[in-house]
């Protein structure tokens, strides 16, 4: 792997960049920008002389042209010599689809001046009344069945796409042949890809592409934030390339402000918090021209949104989120960068490079759990070279604002996260070679090592890519008893699709996004949908019930198949909940927060909690209530309960309040919840049968024990001994319901079970009880089954954190202690408070949560305030938690 290209380009590389464009493409651009960026001028000789590479640099500095340039001087030199020819040449992979239109039309005006700069007067006057010599087009799941007709007629020389389009065109017998021109593949947003098993998917197919072209194309990746880049240049060029890093670090001078809701107050109403969460985005809104508001969850922006319109204008709020329909969401996404909107809400639909115009500054609701999502978020404000990213996290309470300032400090140094590749998950290999047969029959050979040049497979071992093929052609009773049909025929080593209904099947079911069947919303009298919402929140619905989407009040009147009709509404709505919302801390950000804990512990020992204001006003720049609030919190918890140093283990157990018997044993552990759950399935098991309970968050666990089974020194050195964790979590894993909940979304990748079939889609219950059938059959009598061993697989390695356990606790075990408490200290209420929320109502949870506040400041004798103000019961919007849905 070639050294990363860093640092500042000079004028020099700049002119040498320009002059390998053809003329018209140089004089484009420098009539247009003047010269070029840095990431620029390094990644434009890299792919002009056909080198693979990967680009990382901050939002605006033209990462996309910089891979573009080359190929569009290329494509015009061949259009100029008469040589450019039909077939695909380039093809533009996106992660979104609304990125990949933004491409497709800051593409085609460009190659349109281009292109007239070219030709004679002549040819330009008759290149008005036909379509342009250098053809751009979009195949993406909006890509109507005439369009896509159209593109297999007369493919276009680029072609913008996503990875799940990508699978099916390549799965596509028409399709393939117009691959064999391609020359360069460029993956936009690489960081949002490479950590899952969609990347996974896209890696298997770009390595089909790269066996469907005559020469193997050159790969291009952009990424504004993502690490570390050799593990992810590898993941985008495969086993066999030697990948260039192109990575730009630009003096931008991005300001990442910190500020809670409400201001000195450690636990304030829920509701308050969210009355001041409006009214502080509504007092940055009124200064600013265009905000962009970001929140953890759709209903968060359903809720935001909603609220914020009862201060502005309605037409200059608008809503954005997933679960919009597409036509909703391209009409905020256009009002956007005409700067006809004061301010949009959202929560992840528009953290990727969607060209969204001119935004001044970027707020975030709470915590956004991630360095790289926070500097996603903040980068899509001062989008230009020559400007700077402004953004404000504004934390919904003491817990969250502490989080808040590790994740602005760490976005300040750089401190990314680093992603990590899923290995060889044996659910998406079975999708890809379904889609590999549909469109030919295949040896087993070479089948393998198209796979096993894809660097998720590096390590694939060929009894595991023969047990997937075994399971694709078992037509079997005992499968066809339980609907688990065949989709392969294999026979002296070659393997192809059992019938036509099989590449039916792919196409319908490609991917890997999970998700239950979506309900959609329409308004009656009208063609135009509004969005979804998942099956088991209409099911709750009665008609005339108001909920809220897309910002606003509907009233639900009926419900026909998949679509359920309503009518505008006023009054209180409900709030969609939709699945796959809570996000869970990194482990770099939980661990940040147990440091920065155990450094305002150091500082609070040596000058008290004046002291500790004091640093949180100058190294944070926190306002002063904010600042106090902060330090009275570390104050009362030190009081309370000393402030373990994050390698520590430390147990603090106190009497059950509502049991007398049990006692709540709680481990400080900033590991994040990922860790967490497995240390404290490990620690359960180990139990036995003494545990009651279990609560697990981002910073800490507990468990409820009887008192006959309480813990002891030497309890702790058991249950904390690092030697043989993997063991314990999968053994306290198998005694849970986690594998056969797992399983329907890996049987649902692997072509086990279809979510959608000649058009109709299945509703999730209904996958849910035939995978739970299979699921038990399978794991008693066929234990070594590919899919069994990839829930294995993805509970371990991916839903859970395994590894950072393990690196804890050959740390944490030499440091051990037991400590008697009256009740739970502060650092631990927001856990012991999520753990109530399923049996109290939210006013219930506040009064709770205030109760153990009041105790904790008279134990400690801290002097220390919260408001007593009672909840607001004329709130606008019901279920106003602020912890995710």
């Amino acid at each position: 792997m070639s050294r990363p290209t860093r640092g500042p380009a000079s004028a020099a590389a700049a002119r040498r960049a320009l002059a390998l464009l053809t003329p018209s493409v140089r004089g484009w651009v420098t009539d247009t920008f003047g010269t070029l960026t840095p990431p620029q001028a390094a990644a434009i000789p890299a792919i002009h002389g056909g080198e693979h590479v990967l680009i990382s640099a901050p939002t605006g500095t033209g990462k996309t042209l910089a891979a573009f340039l080359a190929v569009l001087s290329e494509l015009v030199a061949a259009h100029e010599a008469g040589t450019l020819g039909a077939g695909i040449q380039a093809v533009y992979v996106s992660p979104l689809r609304a990125l990949g239109a933004d491409v497709q039309r800051n593409l085609e005006g460009p190659l349109a001046e281009i292109c007239r700069r070219v030709d004679t007067a002549t040819e330009v006057a008759a290149a008005e009344e036909r379509e342009p010599p250098i053809r751009v087009a979009q195949r993406t799941g909006d890509t109507t069945p005439t369009e896509r007709r159209r593109l297999i007629a007369r493919p276009p020389h680029v072609l913008v796409t996503t990875p799940e389009s990508l699978a099916i065109l390549l799965s596509t017998p028409s399709m393939v042949p117009h691959f064999r021109r391609v020359r360069w593949v460029i993956v936009d947003e690489v960081h949002a890809l490479a950590g899952g098993k969609r990347g996974v998917h896209l890696a298997l197919s770009l390595e089909r592409l790269a066996a469907a072209a005559e020469t193997d194309p050159v790969r291009v990746g952009l990424s504004a934030t993502v690490a570390p880049l050799d593990v992810v240049a590898r993941w985008l060029c495969g086993m066999d390339r030697t990948p260039r890093l192109v990575a730009w670090r630009a003096p931008r001078d991005a300001v990442f402000a910190v500020e809670a809701a409400l201001a000195g107050e450690v636990v304030p109403n829920p509701q308050r918090v969210q009355r001041a969460v409006t009214r502080a985005v509504a007092e940055r809104v009124s200064t600013e021209r265009t905000t962009l508001v970001f929140t953890n969850t759709r209903g968060a922006t359903e809720r935001l949104a909603h609220r914020l319109r009862d201060r502005f204008d309605d037409a200059d709020i608008a809503a954005h989120h997933s679960s919009l329909a597409r036509e909703e969401r391209l009409d905020v996404e256009e009002r956007l960068r005409a700067g006809a909107l004061r301010a949009v809400v959202t929560s992840t639909s528009l953290e990727l490079g969607i060209d969204i115009g001119t935004v001044d500054e970027v707020l975030l609701v709470g915590s956004p759990r991630d360095v790289t999502r926070a500097l996603q978020r903040i980068g899509r404000s001062g989008h230009r070279i020559d400007r700077h990213p402004r953004g404000r996290f504004i934390g919904t309470g003491v817990d969250d604002l502490l989080e808040c300032l590790v994740v602005a400090d760490r976005c300040r140094a750089g401190e990314l996260d680093p992603v990590r590749v899923p290995q060889a998950p044996l659910d998406v290999l079975a999708q890809q070679l379904v889609g590999m047969a549909a469109v030919a029959r295949w040896h087993d050979d070479d089948a393998f090592a198209v796979v096993r040049r894809a660097a998720p497979y590096a390590t694939l071992t060929r009894a595991d890519f023969d047990a997937v093929l075994d399971y694709l052609s078992d037509a079997s009773e005992a499968m066809e008893e339980r609907r688990v049909y065949a989709k392969l025929v294999r026979e002296a080593g070659t393997f192809e699709a059992r019938g036509r209904s099989v590449a039916t099947i792919f196409y319908q079911n490609v991917g890997t996004i999970a998700g239950g069947a979506s309900i959609r919303i329409k308004p009656r009298g009208s063609t135009t949908p509004i969005g979804t919402v998942e099956e088991d929140f209409l099911e709750q619905l009665k008609p005339g019930d108001r909920f809220l989407l897309g910002g606003r009040v509907w009233a639900f009147m009926y419900a026909q198949g998949m679509t359920a009709f309503v009518a505008p509404a006023a009054g209180r709505p409900t709030v969609p909940r939709w699945a796959s919302e809570i996000l869970p801390a990194t482990a770099g950000v939980a661990w940040g927060v147990g440091v920065l804990r155990a450094q305002l512990r150091d500082v609070l020992l040596v000058g008290g909690a004046e002291a500790v204001a004091a640093v949180l006003a100058q190294r944070y720049d926190l306002g002063a209530a904010d600042a106090a609030a902060l330090a009275a919190y570390v104050a009362t918890q030190q009081a309370l309960s000393a402030i373990p140093d994050p390698d520590e283990i430390v147990v603090e157990r106190w009497v059950d309040p509502d049991d007398e018997r049990v006692l709540v044993h709680a481990v400080t552990s900033p590991l994040g919840r990922r860790a967490n759950e497995a240390l404290a399935r490990a620690v359960t098991y180990r139990l036995g049968k003494g545990s009651v309970g279990l609560m697990v968050d981002d910073q800490a666990f507990a468990l409820r024990v009887p008192r006959r089974a309480a813990w002891d020194d030497a309890s702790l050195v058991r249950l904390f001994d690092p030697r043989g964790v993997r063991d314990d979590v999968r053994a306290a894993v198998a005694r849970s319901d986690l594998w056969g909940r797992r399983f329907r979304a890996v049987a649902a990748v692997g072509l086990m079970l279809v979510k959608n079939y000649h058009g109709r889609a299945k509703f999730i219950g209904a996958m849910q009880m035939n995978a739970r059938r299979i699921w038990t059959v399978l794991e008693r009598e066929r234990p070594d089954f590919p899919l069994v061993r990839e829930t294995y697989r993805t509970v371990l390695e991916d839903d859970l954190d395994l590894p950072t356990v393990e690196r804890w606790l050959e740390r944490a075990a030499m440091r051990m202690s037991l400590r008697d408490l009256d009740g739970p200290p502060p650092f631990l209420f927001r856990l012991i408070s999520a753990g109530t929320t399923d049996s109290m109502l939210l006013e219930e949870r506040d009064a709770f949560l205030r109760r153990l506040w009041e105790r904790a400041v008279a134990a400690s004798g801290v002097a220390a305030g919260a408001s007593a103000e009672p909840a607001d019961d004329d709130a606008s919007v019901l279920d106003l938690a602020t912890t995710p849905a």
